[in-house]
Formats: C-alpha cells, sequence, structure tokens
C-alpha cells in the first residue's frame, strides 16, 4: 500500500533493503531495535499495537517513534496520532500534506539542507543510519531515499494482499470487487525501486469463504481489521527473529503467479452500473465499499426550474441478492435493470439487474438526507421518481 519512489539520483552510498538480505547486516542481541512507525488509519492500529507489545512484552523494540500524514484541517488528528500520542509515543507530522521531498526525520537535515519550510528543489541527502527498523502499514506517502537511507536495517511493509496480486493503493477493495475467494497479508522489504514488489518476508494466507460469523464476499471493514490483526502478528514475529525472516524471504517473481494492480479508489468507483451489472457485482461493490463510500446509485426527482429533474446521489446501505428460493424471486426477475419495485410484505425495495436476479435494499441515503429504511423511501420518494428507479 506504499507508492515507492524510484532509485534515479541515489549514491553509490545508499544500500536498498534488498540487498541488506545478503548482508551481515542484523539486530544486536544485546538490546531491542529502535523503530519508526508510518502509519494512519484502522489498518494501521493493530501494527502500531504490536510494536508497542513487543516493546513491553518480550524486548524485541527498545523504541517506537511514530510518522504521521499532515491532514487538511490543522486541528485533526487521524488515527494513528491520536493512539500514539495518548501511548506518550514521539510523532512527526510532515510539514506539508503530498511529499516527504522537503522533509527529513527529526535531528536529520531535510532534501538540500533547508528547514522544510521552503520551496527550494533540493537533491535528497542520505543521512546514514539512525534507526534500526522501519515499519509501514497504509501510510500513502511516497518514501524517499533520503528518509530510508536513515534506517540500518531498512523498512517492511505489510500489505494486504496475496502479492503479487493486487499491488497498488487498494488491494482490499479491489480484492472484494474482484470475488476473490482467498487472500493474504504480506510482509514485504520497500524496494526504492518499484511498487510493492519488494522481497516477500513472510505471508499469512486467508480463506474468505470461512470467515466465522461473516457472509461472502466479506465486507470491507471485516476484511481490513481482519488482515491488520494478522499484519500485526507477522511483523512482531519477524522482529523477533530477524535473522530468519531474512533467510525465508523470496523475490516475488520466482511466485510464479501473475501480478495485477490495485488503483486508488473513489467514490464514483462505488456506483453501480445498473445496464452491465449482474446481481453478484453489485453485491461485491455494496461489500467493498462498505463502511467507505458504500455502493451508490442516482434517482432523478423533480426539481423546480429543471424540467429534467434534479439528479440525486443514494447511498445503498443494506443490500442483498434476491436468493432463488426467496417468495419475491419471481417479481425481482421481472424487473428491468434499475427499476424499483416495493416489496410490501419484506418492507424492502427489490431493483432489477442486469442477470434477471435482482437485489434487495433495505435502507438508503438520499443525498442530503438522513438514512433512511425501505418503506421510508417508498413512501417519500417511490411515486416522485422521474423514470421507474435507478438511473441506468
Amino acid at each position: 500500500m506504499l507508492r515507492i519512489l524510484r532509485a534515479s539520483g541515489l549514491s553509490s552510498s545508499f544500500t536498498p533493503f534488498r540487498a541488506l538480505l545478503s548482508s551481515s547486516s542484523s539486530p544486536d542481541p544485546q538490546r531491542g531495535l529502535s523503530v519508526v512507525f508510518f502509519g494512519t488509519d484502522d489498518f494501521s492500529l493493530p501494527v502500531l499495537n504490536a510494536l508497542v507489545e513487543a516493546r513491553d512484552c518480550d524486548g524485541s523494540v527498545a523504541s517506537i517513534e511514530v510518522v504521521v500524514p499532515k491532514l487538511k484541517d490543522p486541528s485533526a488528528k487521524c488515527t494513528i496520532e491520536s493512539v500514539a500520542r495518548s501511548a506518550g509515543l514521539r510523532v512527526h507530522v510532515p510539514n506539508r500534506r503530498t511529499t516527504l521531498k522537503y522533509w527529513g526525520l527529526p535531528g536529520a537535515p531535510p532534501p538540500g539542507g533547508s528547514d522544510g519550510d521552503g520551496d527550494d528543489d533540493g537533491e535528497p541527502m542520505e543521512i546514514g543510519p539512525r534507526y534500526d527498523v522501519g515499519v509501514v502499514a497504509s501510510f500513502g506517502y511516497l518514501i524517499r531515499p533520503h528518509i530510508a537511507s536513515a534506517f540500518r536495517l531498512g523498512i517492511i511493509n505489510v500489505h494486504p494482499s496475496d502479492l503479487p496480486r493486487h499491488r497498488g493503493p487498494a488491494p482490499l477493495h479491489h480484492t472484494i470487487l474482484a470475488g476473490d475467494t482467498t487472500t493474504a497479508v504480506c510482509l514485504i522489504d520497500v524496494d526504492p525501486t518499484a511498487f510493492d514488489v519488494g522481497a516477500l518476508l513472510a505471508r499469512s494466507p486467508l480463506d474468505l469463504t470461512t470467515l466465522p460469523d461473516t457472509p461472502f464476499p466479506p465486507p470491507l471493514p471485516v476484511l481490513s481489521s481482519t488482515l491488520a490483526g494478522t499484519g500485526g502478528k507477522l511483523v512482531r514475529s519477524a522482529l523477533r527473529s530477524w535473522n530468519a525472516t531474512l533467510d525465508a524471504a523470496v523475490d516475488q517473481d520466482r511466485l510464479g503467479a501473475e501480478p495485477s494492480h490495485a488503483p486508488k479508489v473513489s467514490k464514483d468507483d462505488a456506483i453501480v452500473p445498473w445496464a452491465t451489472a449482474p446481481a453478484a457485482h453489485v453485491l461485491r461493490l455494496h461489500r467493498a465499499f462498505a463502511g467507505s463510500f458504500d455502493a451508490q446509485a442516482f434517482v432523478t426527482l423533480p426539481a423546480r426550474r429543471k424540467p429534467d429533474g434534479a439528479r440525486k446521489r443514494v447511498k445503498l446501505l443494506e443490500l442483498d441478492v434476491v436468493a432463488a428460493g426467496d417468495p419475491a424471486a419471481g417479481d425481482a426477475a421481472q424487473l428491468a435493470p434499475g427499476t424499483i419495485a416495493f416489496d410490501k410484505p419484506r418492507k424492502r425495495l427489490l431493483v432489477g439487474t442486469a442477470d434477471a436476479v435482482g437485489v434487495a435494499v433495505g435502507s438508503l441515503q438520499v443525498e442530503g438526507k438522513a438514512p433512511c429504511s425501505a418503506v421510508d423511501f417508498a413512501n417519500a420518494y417511490l411515486r416522485r421518481l422521474l423514470g421507474s428507479g435507478f438511473v441506468v
């Protein structure tokens, strides 16, 4: 989940982490590791917790500092910053929201030797090792070579997909959208030459069809929390048995799997394409964007001075496929894609899909309004729609 800067412009003194796999670098057995953690959100939290446990319980970690992104709202704090500060950890916030180019770790000169607040375009400066290991989990910044050079043993990244499948910033979403039945959380080295291609240091597979009390495909929050918890365990194990972790490293190009990319997603990716989407795909959209953008559609409502009406975005909060044995399966099969019908006995909406199966919607949220039940939506909007349902 980390975008990696390519290695152009690196001096000969910079040693990529991959090169350390065959070097003599190893932790000092007489002391724990000094770690800098890079993270932001709920996925990052179990990994940070694992580092704190390693410090407090087995001594494999001696110290932890935390780097979090700068947010748009100066008064806001991301999940990791709040937790880290409450735990008494030293927290560093880069001076810009979109890049680490003009920022260096404390005590080290930033690129170009500036104070990090100007706009100079100086060459990155390598500062030499000041810490042992960097640990990254859902951070989002490019890790620049002048920052990577601060780590004696390199930087490792927790990536929630079965690499090399779903390399990129949104592997969780794309795992669900693709209908994958298995996935994994991987621990890889941060390679400065490309994106998510570092050597595989550890891997924990997961069968998505057998998660306890969880439907398939799993909702995004469930998949995220499950893989994050496992990722924290992988990190703690790796730091405790560092040399064994390095000995087990495997280049991804030797895994025999076809790489794929998981690009960043937006709310527009959550819009249901009713004209072409079968019911199973609508369900995957719903699960992939649950708790974030949510699956979305559009309706057209009457509006003053707009003869063609006003298009309103609608979030589909509760949704499932109409099963073959459902009492309303025959009715749903007759609906054209995107057409809405109210299933009064079961207090839900039926929506036609491209494969004549249909989905059932239990609650929704119209743009600018509070969430509502299917009953409330039917009473307030169904007769006012310009058209037969969702915009196709």
